[in-house]
């Protein structure tokens, strides 16, 4: 209860007793991001995750928050980066080699490495393609396996 300088009162439905500990506690955020190598990293940090990695704080900022999809390899894991994360994370298969590459955040340096034309592998990961010198989707490799399963037995 207040008392008014004319003389009235105020019933206040506010309590006068300090915040519940559960709200006075700073939240915690986590922000996640993906390696140029394909790992998953979680920190609490983006300060320390910049001075680790030798990225500026501010990029770091901006590609938390997804207005960047990528930084020096590094991905968001923001929704608005949705379709570049995807991209950045596909995986093709060798099917000479038998192994797996992921692809990375530059097509170019990709198939440059690998000794693919760029629009042949712009051509597979758009669906205009089915494989090129051997490579082809992760996804598309294991359902050739399982139809392949089914008509041998």
């Amino acid at each position: 209860m207040i008392r008014l300088r004319n003389g009235g009162l105020f019933l206040s439905t506010m309590s006068n007793t300090s915040p519940s500990p559960a709200k006075s506690r700073k939240r915690r955020r986590r922000w996640t991001f993906i390696s140029p190598t394909g790992e998953v990293i979680r920190t609490s940090s983006l300060k320390q995750f910049a001075d680790k990695y030798g990225l500026r704080h501010s990029n770091v900022q901006s590609l938390a928050c997804g207005h960047f999809s990528t930084l020096k390899g590094f991905c968001s894991t923001h929704p608005k980066v949705k379709k570049r994360r995807e991209r950045v994370t596909t995986v093709l298969h060798d099917t000479k080699s038998e192994q797996d590459y992921v692809l990375g955040a530059n097509m170019k340096t990709f198939a440059k490495a690998h000794n693919i034309c760029y629009n042949d592998l712009s051509k597979l990961l758009t669906g205009r393609r089915i494989a090129c010198k051997g490579y082809v989707l992760r996804k598309t490799w294991e359902m050739t396996q399982i139809d392949t399963a089914e008509y041998s037995s």
